[in-house]
């Protein structure tokens, strides 16, 4: 929209949200310093860095309109705000983005190609009002991501990095339906910093080399920090189709020594079995004759056991000790 003035035409970029004018008044940004729902677009499309984050005591941001005239933007944070949707499409140098401790129910950063830093986190429970419930979330055009950060009850059920061949860091955790983490982008090594924890539906971590991984002994993995009882696999085939939703299936003893069981809280027709290692190497394979396996010849390790079945297959792990 442009406006005659004294200084001849000038473009105006709409602020509709009061409080996101107020704190570029603050700061300096729209340098009319009046509240009157626009900002001169000279004022913003030079600015390389934004933190309009929740000051205190609070008063919130709710939209963000006007964002996508700061063209040049390399570094946006607007942390503990109220935002539940977001236009970044035109900010296509940005950087760094701090989302976390929002409203946020989308995300498209598809077009923010340069963007290296990801914050996305969640307040811990009971500390403040806003939750982030993003339910996907798509990076395989963000191949500059460094750092990604991702905690507190985000509602994502997957998130895959396989694209991110510059990772250094990855932060995802506390989140409670995050049953699939994929980061097998050929650059494992250079992931100094990965924390995985307490994610209660997550038991594969999909990865370049599952052997160091597991190992855990040279560097990066000698620092990563994940769950207890999560594996590594280069493809992770856990999983319950729908039919198994509701049966119970267990491997008992686990770990064992020498055989198992399958045990199951319904009628469950084996067919045969097929093990694999945590590189996804068939290991062992026999037609299941009773619900008892005898895997006394297998090294001591993690395994996956795919069950064959009139129903449908299903793969639960189990570890030889």
């Amino acid at each position: 929209m442009f406006f005659a003035t004294h200084h001849g035409l000038a473009q105006y970029t709409q602020i509709p949200d009061a409080e996101f004018e107020a704190r570029l008044i603050a700061q300096g940004i729209d340098t009319e310093g009046t509240l009157d729902g626009q900002v001169l677009t000279d004022d913003i499309d030079h600015i390389l860095i934004l933190d309009v984050s929740t000051p205190f005591p609070p008063t919130y941001i709710q939209d963000l309109t006007g964002i996508e005239d700061f063209t040049n933007l390399e570094f946006l944070n607007f942390a503990s705000n109220e935002i539940t949707t977001v236009d970044l499409s035109n900010n296509v140098n940005l950087k760094t983005l701090v989302a976390k401790f929002n409203n946020l129910t989308t995300l498209d950063i598809s077009s923010n190609l340069a963007l290296e830093v990801l914050d996305i986190t969640n307040c811990f429970p009971g500390t403040c009002d806003q939750e982030n419930t993003i339910s996907e979330l798509d990076l395989s055009t963000n191949i500059e991501l460094r750092s990604v950060f991702l905690n507190f009850y985000n509602q994502l059920s997957s998130l895959d990095l396989s694209n991110n061949g510059e990772l250094e860091s990855v932060t995802v955790s506390r989140n409670t339906i995050l049953n699939s983490l994929n980061i097998k982008n050929g650059n494992n090594t250079n992931i100094t910093l990965l924390n995985v924890i307490d994610n209660p539906l997550l038991e594969c971590i999909t990865v370049d080399d599952p052997v160091a991984a597991t190992e855990g002994v040279l560097p990066p993995y000698d620092d990563w920090v994940v769950e207890p009882g999560v594996i590594f696999s280069k493809e992770c085939i856990l999983g319950l189709d729908d039919i198994f939703r509701n049966l119970s299936i267990h491997l008992v003893p686990n770990p064992t020594q020498n055989q198992f069981l399958i045990e199951s809280s319904g009628e469950l027709s084996l067919d045969f079995a097929i093990i694999y290692d945590i590189a996804g190497r068939v290991v062992f394979s026999e037609i299941v004759k009773d619900a008892s396996m005898d895997i006394s010849t297998l090294k001591s390790g993690v395994y996956f056991v795919a069950l064959y079945t009139s129903q449908g297959t299903i793969t639960k792990r189990i570890i030889k000790e």
